[in-house]
Order: structure tokens, then sequence, then C-alpha cells
């Protein structure tokens, strides 16, 4: 078995800390497109008569863009397996859809 140097030891941690900057940015970017997309499912909440495929599509956005937050969030703090675990349970896809679809989309009458 090869004996990891010093310099090899800092190089790695001097990458993961590169690694955890890009998440944190790639976390933030997509808090933004977020609060841009809430902004627009608001306004297509507005228009008469309400464009429910546009909101779904839209809805469909948001979910990925969710879960991709808590996965770069999760990232960003070194648990990138927990990270990669969240991104690929589907039941966290579906219980966020669920939440936007009761928050954007009124019960059928």
């Amino acid at each position: 078995m090869r004996k990891v140097t010093e310099e090899e030891r800092t190089r790695r941690k001097n990458l993961l800390e590169i690694i955890k900057v890009h998440f944190r940015k790639s976390m933030e970017f997509y808090l933004k497109c977020n609060e841009q997309t809430e902004n627009l499912l608001e306004q297509l909440l507005q228009e008469k008569p309400v464009d429910f495929q546009q909101i779904k599509y839209q809805i469909g956005i948001l979910t990925g863009h969710m879960i991709l937050v808590e996965n770069f969030r999760l990232s960003a703090e070194g648990k990138m397996s927990e990270g990669l675990e969240y991104l690929y349970d589907n039941n966290n896809w579906e219980k966020i859809k669920k939440e936007l679809y009761e928050k954007y989309i009124p019960p059928q009458q």
C-alpha cells in the first residue's frame, strides 16, 4: 500500500475546499432561480384564465431546483454521499412536488 505524502494530503484538502465552494455557489444560484420561479408562479395564478399546464411545468422545474439546492447544501458541508442519496430518493421528489401542487394549484370544486 502506497503512503500518502503530506503534499498529497494538502492537495486533496485544498481540492475538497474548492469543491465545497463550487457547491455553495451552485446552491446560491439555484436559490435565486427558485425565487424567480416562485414569482412567475404567483404571476401565472393572477392571469385569467389560469394556465394550469404552465403552472404544472413551472412546478416541475421548481421541484428539480429545490432538490438540487438541498443536494448542493449537503455537498457544500462535505456530506456528498448524503447529498447524492437525497438527490436520488424519489420520496423527496414526490414530497416536494406534492407540497408545491398544494401551494399553487387550488383544489378542484
